[in-house]
């Protein structure tokens, strides 16, 4: 298995709608520290009897510790595999490994027979934090911000099976606190969920996430104006 080099950019988010992925070097200064093992859980889908899954762990600028599980270090996105692995600017969970039965958040709207997992350790707090998905082929990945929140205390999901996008952005000191979510699917329909409403988004039509975020999670943030336009 290569080995892929441990430069990832960070603020923590995703990309969706008509945003792009570039960083700063400020931003690439946050991942302090990566710690890779292979773990004895078979891949569900491997390309050989010998894939076991990895466990990769990302300290973020020593607040907090997200894991991520591969099934080898050219595991991409939707389960495929490339000679030079998924961009080096990515954290990225994908294989689908044995069912966690204690999901604090779920995508899907499963909690069981979860396939993809994302687990964070928040230091400061000394409380941990589990995200699951259960979608065959489907993807987690937490990296560059194409919402320009530019604001730590927030962690932006992305996860996609193909049909569907579902990004939901949370709150990194209180990850209990329900997030806001961004579904896009495949059919052209797009909605939002925040303070417990959802709402169906115009395509095309550019929304203001900054009051929402300030409203639905009960602070303040710097920049006035994040622009979303929901597309695919």
């Amino acid at each position: 298995m290569r080995k892929l080099t441990a430069t990832l950019c960070l603020t923590i988010a995703l990309l969706l709608g008509s945003a792009g992925m570039s960083a700063s070097a400020e931003v690439l200064r946050q991942v302090t520290g990566i710690k890779k093992v292979t773990t004895q859980i078979p891949c569900q889908k491997s390309r050989s009897e010998q894939d076991f899954i990895i466990e990769k762990r990302f300290n973020i600028s020593k607040k907090f510790e997200i894991t991520t599980y591969l099934c080898s270090d050219t595991d991409t996105k939707w389960g495929m595999f490339y000679p030079d692995g998924p961009p080096k600017d990515w954290i990225i969970s994908t294989r689908e490994i044995l069912p966690e039965s204690n999901c604090d958040h779920s995508f899907a709207n499963s909690k069981k027979n979860s396939s993809q997992i994302l687990k964070i350790n928040n230091f400061k707090q000394k409380k941990n934090y589990v995200i699951c998905g259960n979608i065959e082929n489907a993807y987690f990945l937490v990296n560059p911000d194409p919402f320009n929140i530019k604001d730590d205390r927030f962690l932006k999901v992305f996860f996609d099976d193909g049909s569907f996008t579902d990004t939901r952005i949370f709150l990194v000191n209180n990850l209990k606190h329900e997030p806001i979510k961004l579904t896009t699917h495949r059919r052209g329909e797009y909605y939002l969920t925040a303070k417990g409403r959802k709402r169906k988004l115009k395509p095309k039509k550019e929304i203001n996430l900054s009051p929402i975020i300030e409203s639905h999670f009960g602070l303040t943030i710097k920049n006035k104006y994040i622009p979303y336009i929901p597309f695919r």
